[in-house]
């Protein structure tokens, strides 16, 4: 996600921006995407996410 946010803040022309850019994900394919490492599938980032806001 890293290389992402840079890639937007040297397309708008302010390196700043990379501090202040979010991604998210909106869909992952079994096995198809990588985050540190593993392949997580939507069902695994939507459990992720509702743990850490507390709502598991």
């Amino acid at each position: 996600m890293k290389d992402i946010s840079a890639l937007i803040a040297k397309a708008a022309g302010d390196a700043s921006l990379a501090k202040r850019t979010w991604v998210t994900l909106t869909e992952a394919v079994p096995g198809g995407w990588g985050i540190g490492g593993h392949a997580h599938t939507n069902k695994k980032i939507v459990q992720t996410a509702r743990k850490l806001l507390g709502k598991d």
